[in-house]
C-alpha cells in the first residue's frame, strides 16, 4: 500500500514511541535491537455500487475500493503511528461515509475502518411520441412507481432510482385504440438520470368485417372508405383487405351490384373504437323488374289481363300500366287477355319472354271494337250440329233458324265457320262462312243442312191427273200430271221450267203431253204456261226461224234439252207427234221465256228423219242429226248445244241405238258432227282408264245420264247400249269429254254390260264404289262440281254423289236393292226418315240455293204401287 507522508510519519512515530516503551518495561519481551512491530490498518466496506470503486486516503497512501468486504492499506505502520483515514475519491454515483477512521496503532492491526457507501438516485423520464390526444398511457418502472402521460412528449417517474439500481420501464395501460412500445426502458442506473427511455405509440389497426346475405350467381364488388375493392362470389363473412386504425371512420358501400341483384348496406359506417368491426351487414335480394302494358284503342270497360296465368291487372282506359308483381330477373313473363272489354277483342303483341335486368315496357295491347259472327240454319231436322267459327268456339244448333257464335271478332280480324259435327242423318254445308270483319256484325253466313229429302207436292199416289188451273197463273193448287220422260230447264231466275212427257192430262187420259209448266221454289206454285191440257197435241211449227205466241212442239216424250246463257230453253227431237203424224222426231226449238213465244230453229216437221252427218267435224247449216229418243244433251261454256246417241235413226235411215256426238252453234244455226259412228250398233272404245285418246268413244246407248262440271267437261253414265265387247244391255260406264279437244276418257265403271253396283258404307266415297249398271236415271250438277244420280231403270232409289276433283262415288242415300216404295212423310216437311220411291225417266233440276228438285217418272208410290208418278221432291245435299 501507498501510504501518504503525513501517514508514513504517524505510523513511524508510532513505532518508535512503541519500541521505547517496550525497552522502558521490565516485565514486557525485549525488543530487539532496532526491531519493529508491522501492523496494518483496514477494515470493511459496505454499499458500494457494483462497478463502481471508492478510493480512501491515509498517512500512508490511498486505497481503491472496488468491491464490498474487507478491505486494508498494503502499507504497514508501526505502534504507535496515528492513523486517518479519508475518502479520497467517492464512487461514481454513490456517497461513502468513513467511521473509525482516525486513531493511534497499538499493538494490533486495525480493522474496524468501516466505509459505509450509499448510491445516489436518480430520475427515470423519457419521451412519448404518437399517442393520439384524448388519450391516457400508463407506465411502471420495476413493476410499480406508476405513472399517467396524457399526450405525447416528455415524461418522468415521480420516484427517483438508485445508482446501480435497475430500472425496467413498462406499459401498464394502453391508450384506447393505440399500442406503444418501449424503447431503452430497462437497464442500471448509473451516476446519471435516466432520459432515453422512448415510447412510441401507434393507432392499432381494425379489420372492418361484411356478413352478405342472400347473393346469387352474380359478383359483388364492396368498398370501404370509397377504396380498398372487396368483390364477394357468395354469401359468408368476410373482411377487407385493409385493416383501419382506431378513431378513424368507416363507410362500406356498394361499389358493383351483382348481376340481377340489389345489395343493401346495413350498419355501414362509423368510427372504430379499440375493436374489430363486424356488425356491417350486405343483404342481397333479387331484383325485381316491373312487367308494364301500354293499351290502345280500349273503348270500353271490363278489360282484364293476366301474367303468367295470375296477377290480375284491370284496365279501364287507354295508357301504360304496370302489373302489380314484379318479377326478378331470368323469370318468364307471358301476358294475356282473361276477359275482353264489351265487344272489343283485345290482342296482346310481344307479350311473352325472359325479364333481363331491366323493366319490361314493350308490350303492347292492342283493342278494336268486335262483331258477331251469325247466319242463319235451314234445312235442319235432326239434332246433333256442331259449328265452329276460327277452329274454336263450338256452337251447337238444334233447330231451323238465326244463330250467333258467343266470341265476337275485331274489326279485320279473320272470321271462318266450319262444321265441327253434322247433324244426324244429314249434311249440313257452310255459304259465305269466311272472311274479314268490317265495321258491323257479320249476319249473312248460310248452313244449309241437307242429305233430307222433302216432298213438295204433287200426289203421293200413281196416275194422277193435271190440275192445269188457268193458263198464265200460278196457284198452289196446280199441279201437272203424273208422268215419264218429261224434260226440264232452270231458267236464270232459278224458275224450274217442266215440258210433255207420257203421262196424264187433265182429264186423267194417258198419252204423250206438251204441256209447258213453270215452277217457283220459292213460291211453291206451278203455273201452265203453255201447250194443251189434253194429250196428244200436234205441233205448230209457224216458220222457222220465227218465235210466234201460236207455236207449239208437238206432245211428246224422251226428248232432249238445254238452257242457254240468255235463259231461252232449247227442245230436241223425242217421240211425239210432228206437225202431222207420230213417232221419232229431230226438230230443234227454242223458247224465250221472256216474250212466251216458240220458234222451230232447225230440223224436220215430220217424223222419223235419218241423219244428215256431212263430213265430221265440219260444221253445216244442212248438218242434222237423224230422229231419235232418249239422247242425252249439254250446254258448253261457249254457249254451244251438245247432243249424243240416243235411239234413232243413222245415216242410213236404221233405227237403233246412236252413239254419234253432235255440236250445234245457235248463233250459226250449225250442226257439227263432232264424232262416233254415224251408224247404229257401234261399241265402245274404252282405251286405257283415265287416259283420254282420240279414239276412244262410248259405245252406241240411249236412256244415259249427262252432266257438266264447273271446268265446262261434259260428263256420260251408263244407259242402255253397247260395251267393248258389242253386248247391248244396261251399262255403268263413266265418261268426261273436253269439248275443246273431242277426246273422251273412259272415267270408272264397267267396259262390260250388267255390272253389279259396289255401295260400301253409306256416306262415305271410296274408288271402289259405283253405280250398278242401268238406264234412265236421274242426274244433277251442283255448285261444287259433284255430279249426282238417282234411280233408274230396275227401279231403284239410291241417290249417289260423285266427286270430280277425287273420282270417287259415294252412295248418299236411299236402298241398294230395288223396287222400294216411296217414304212421303209430310208434304213439305223435310225429314232423314223420307225417300223418294224407286223410279226411272223422272226429270230434275238444281234451284239457285243447290237444292236437287226430282218430278214424276215411273216408279212406285207410297203403297208400293208401280206406275207413273206425279209427286215433287226436294233434296237439300
Amino acid at each position: 500500500m501507498n501510504l501518504t507522508p503525513r501517514l508514513r510519519d504517524s505510523l513511524l512515530y508510532i513505532a518508535i514511541a512503541g519500541l521505547a516503551a517496550c525497552s522502558s518495561s521490565s516485565s514486557s519481551r525485549s525488543i530487539g535491537t532496532g526491531g519493529t512491530t508491522t501492523l496494518t490498518i483496514g477494515g470493511s466496506v459496505t454499499g458500494l455500487v457494483s462497478g463502481t470503486s471508492v478510493v480512501l486516503a491515509d498517512n500512508a497512501g490511498t486505497a481503491t475500493i472496488t468491491a464490498n468486504g474487507n478491505y486494508s492499506f498494503t502499507a504497514t505502520f508501526n505502534s504507535g503511528a496515528s492513523y486517518d483515514v479519508t475518502v479520497s475519491q467517492q464512487p461514481a454515483g454513490g456517497n461513502c461515509m468513513v467511521t473509525n477512521g482516525s486513531g493511534t496503532l497499538g499493538t494490533g492491526n486495525v480493522t474496524n475502518i468501516l466505509v459505509a457507501c450509499t448510491p445516489n438516485n436518480y430520475t427515470i423520464s423519457g419521451t412519448v411520441a404518437g399517442m393520439l390526444g384524448g388519450r391516457s398511457l400508463t407506465l411502471q418502472d420495476n413493476g410499480g412507481n406508476s405513472t399517467t402521460v396524457a399526450a405525447s412528449g416528455g415524461f418522468s417517474f415521480s420516484s427517483p432510482v438508485a445508482s446501480g439500481s435497475n430500472y425496467a420501464v413498462t406499459i401498464m395501460a394502453q391508450p384506447a385504440g393505440q399500442t406503444c412500445s418501449v424503447t431503452n426502458g430497462s437497464g442500471i442506473v448509473a451516476a446519471a438520470d435516466i432520459t432515453d427511455v422512448s415510447i412510441n405509440c401507434s393507432d392499432n389497426t381494425y379489420n372492418v368485417g361484411v356478413t352478405v346475405t342472400g347473393l346469387g350467381a352474380g359478383s359483388l364488388v364492396l368498398q370501404n372508405n370509397g377504396a380498398d375493392n372487396l368483390t364477394v362470389a357468395a354469401s359468408g363473412m368476410f373482411n377487407f383487405n385493409t385493416a383501419v386504425a382506431s378513431g378513424s371512420n368507416y363507410a362500406v358501400t356498394v361499389l358493383t351490384q351483382p348481376a340481377g341483384q340489389t345489395c343493401a348496406v346495413s350498419n355501414g359506417s362509423g368510427t372504430i373504437v379499440g375493436a374489430n368491426i363486424s356488425n356491417v351487414t350486405v343483404a342481397c335480394s333479387d331484383n325485381t323488374y316491373k312487367i308494364g302494358v301500354t293499351v290502345s284503342g280500349l273503348s270500353a270497360g271490363g278489360l282484364v289481363l293476366q301474367d303468367n296465368g295470375v296477377d290480375n291487372l284491370s284496365i279501364g282506359a287507354n295508357g301504360s300500366v304496370n302489373f302489380a308483381t314484379s318479377l326478378v330477373s331470368g323469370s318468364s313473363y307471358a301476358v294475356t287477355v282473361l276477359t275482353q272489354p264489351t265487344q272489343q277483342i283485345c290482342t296482346v303483341t310481344a307479350g311473352s319472354g325472359t325479364v333481363a335486368n331491366t323493366n319490361v315496357a314493350g308490350i303492347a295491347v292492342s283493342c278494336t271494337s268486335t262483331y258477331t259472327i251469325g247466319g242463319t240454319v235451314s234445312g235442319l231436322v235432326s239434332g246433333g250440329l256442331v259449328l265452329q267459327d276460327n277452329g274454336a268456339d263450338d256452337l251447337t244448333i238444334s233447330a231451323d233458324g238465326s244463330f250467333t257464335f258467343a266470341t265476337a271478332i275485331a274489326a279485320g280480324g279473320a272470321y271462318a265457320v266450319t262444321i265441327l259435327t253434322q247433324p244426324t242423318g244429314q249434311t249440313c254445308s257452310v255459304s259465305n262462312g269466311a272472311g274479314s270483319v268490317g265495321a258491323a256484325n257479320i249476319g249473312n253466313i248460310a248452313v244449309s243442312c241437307g242429305n233430307v229429302w222433302t216432298w213438295v207436292g204433287g200426289s203421293n199416289a200413281i196416275s194422277t191427273a193435271g190440275i192445269y188451273g188457268t193458263q198464265g197463273i200460278a196457284s198452289a193448287s196446280n199441279v201437272p200430271g203424273a208422268r215419264l220422260a218429261a224434260i226440264s230447264w232452270t231458267d236464270l231466275s232459278g224458275n224450274l221450267w217442266l215440258f210433255g212427257g207420257n203421262g196424264d192430262d187433265s182429264s186423267g187420259t194417258s198419252g204423250n203431253l206438251n204441256d209447258l209448266w213453270k215452277f217457283d221454289p220459292v213460291a211453291g206454285t206451278w203455273d201452265w204456261v203453255g201447250g194443251s191440257n189434253a194429250i196428244g197435241a200436234a205441233g205448230v211449227y209457224g216458220t222457222q226461224g220465227l218465235g210466234a205466241v201460236g207455236n207449239a212442239p208437238g206432245a211428246r216424250d224422251a226428248a232432249m234439252s238445254w238452257s242457254d246463257s240468255s235463259g231461252n230453253l232449247w227442245l230436241f227431237g223425242g217421240n211425239g207427234l210432228a206437225a202431222s203424224g207420230a213417232g221419232f222426231l229431230n226438230d230443234l226449238w227454242i223458247f224465250n221465256p221472256t216474250a212466251g213465244t216458240w220458234e222451230w230453229v232447225s230440223g224436220s216437221n215430220s217424223t222419223d228423219a235419218g241423219g244428215v252427218y256431212g263430213t265430221q267435224g265440219v260444221a253445216s247449216t244442212s248438218n242434222m242429226p237423224g230422229g231419235r229418243i232418249a239422247a242425252v244433251s249439254w250446254t258448253d261454256s261457249s254457249g254451244n248445244l251438245w247432243l249424243f246417241g240416243g235411239f234413232g235413226y243413222d245415216s242410213a235411215n236404221n233405227l237403233g241405238d246412236l252413239n254419234d256426238l253432235w255440236e250445234f252453234n245457235p248463233t250459226a244455226g250449225t250442226w257439227e258432227w263432232v264424232s262416233g259412228s254415224n251408224t247404229i250398233s257401234a261399241n265402245g272404245v274404252y282405251g286405257t282408264q283415265g287416259v283420254a285418246s282420240i279414239n276412244n268413244v262410248p259405245g252406241a246407248r240411249s236412256s244415259a245420264v249427262s252432266w257438266r262440271d264447273l271446268s265446262g267437261n261434259l260428263w256420260l253414265f251408263g244407259g242402255n247400249g253397247y260395251d267393248s265387247s258389242g253386248v247391248n244391255s244396261d251399262l255403268n260406264d263413266l265418261w268426261e269429254l273436253n269439248p275443246a279437244t273431242g277426246t273422251w276418257v273412259w272415267i270408272s265403271g264397267s267396259n262390260s254390260a250388267n255390272a253389279s253396283g259396289a255401295y260400301g258404307t253409306q256416306g262415305i266415297a271410296s274408288a271402289s264404289n259405283v253405280p250398278g249398271s242401268r238406264n234412265s236415271s236421274t242426274s244433277w250438277s251442283d255448285s261444287s262440281g259433284n255430279l249426282w244420280l238417282f234411280g233408274g231403270s230396275g227401279y231403284f232409289n239410291d241417290l249417289w254423289k260423285f266427286n270430280t276433283t277425287a273420282g270417287t262415288w259415294e252412295w248418299v242415300s236411299g236402298s241398294n236393292t230395288n223396287n222400294v216404295g216411296g217414304v212421303y212423310g209430310t208434304q213439305g216437311a223435310a225429314s232423314i226418315s223420307t225417300m223418294p220411291g224407286s223410279r226411272a225417266t223422272a226429270v230434275s233440276w238444281t234451284d239457285s240455293s243447290g237444292n236437287l228438285w226430282l218430278f214424276g217418272g215411273n216408279g212406285y208410290d207410297s203403297t208400293n204401287n208401280l206406275g207413273d208418278l206425279g209427286d215433287l221432291w226436294k233434296y237439300t245435299p
